[in-house]
């Protein structure tokens, strides 16, 4: 006969998931924010942005930057100004 093991916690598992999504978004926000993409200081994004930009991948922080930096600063200056959404 085969032995029963323990079953493993995961409790732990989901503490420390939820900590390194909150460093990742934390990151993300830093990185956007020294790439200009994001103004230094811009405190209104929603509790929904936030989660959004926490949840982004270091690849697609790569691509948002490296789309502000191929499309110039005017661009973005122009189209994605504060308070115009679309």
């Amino acid at each position: 006969m085969a032995k029963k093991t323990a079953a493993k916690k995961t409790a732990g598992k989901k503490t420390s998931a939820k900590r390194a999504t909150k460093s990742k978004g934390a990151g993300n926000m830093e990185k956007l924010t020294k790439a200009g993409v994001i103004p230094a200081g811009y405190a209104q994004f929603t509790a929904a942005e936030q989660k959004a930009i926490a949840s982004l991948s270091a690849t697609e922080v790569a691509a948002i930057i490296s789309t502000k930096t191929k499309m110039g600063p005017e661009f973005f200056s122009r189209h994605a100004s504060h308070g115009m959404y679309y």
